[in-house]
């Protein structure tokens, strides 16, 4: 099957279908590790489906964490692959224009992890 695929994800807000389709790559090894961000927006308006991302995320043992966040990310690294996604989108279906710069680079990815590991994390 490849490499595990670690993941990171940031956000200002989410929608159900994400959230679901997030639970679900991780339920089926397709990401062997997920860290997510959202913003306090999330928490606010979208009770229920941050109460499902809550949820889904502590009965697998990952990380979540919301806070004045607005930044959009997906890192992937799974082997000598880095994956960057930088835009300007949520992660919801919104049918607006958006924009993503996607890169293959270790240091791009490094730089991020390295912000989102220094985050208040509660053990």
């Amino acid at each position: 099957m490849g490499e595990p695929v670690r993941g990171w994800f940031s956000t200002w807000t989410m929608n159900r279908g994400n959230v679901l389709d997030l639970l679900e790559l991780y339920d089926t090894g397709r990401l062997a590790s997920v860290t997510m961000l959202t913003g306090l927006y999330f928490k606010r308006r979208e009770a229920s489906v941050y109460a499902t991302l809550l949820e889904g995320i502590q009965e697998r043992g990952q990380r979540y964490l919301a806070f004045l966040n607005h930044t959009k990310l997906i890192l992937l690294q799974a082997g000598g692959n880095h994956i960057t996604v930088e835009g300007s989108a949520n992660l919801t279906s919104n049918p607006r224009l958006e924009q993503y710069v996607i890169s293959n680079d270790r240091e791009l990815l490094e730089f991020h992890t390295e912000w989102i590991e220094a985050l208040p994390w509660r053990k």
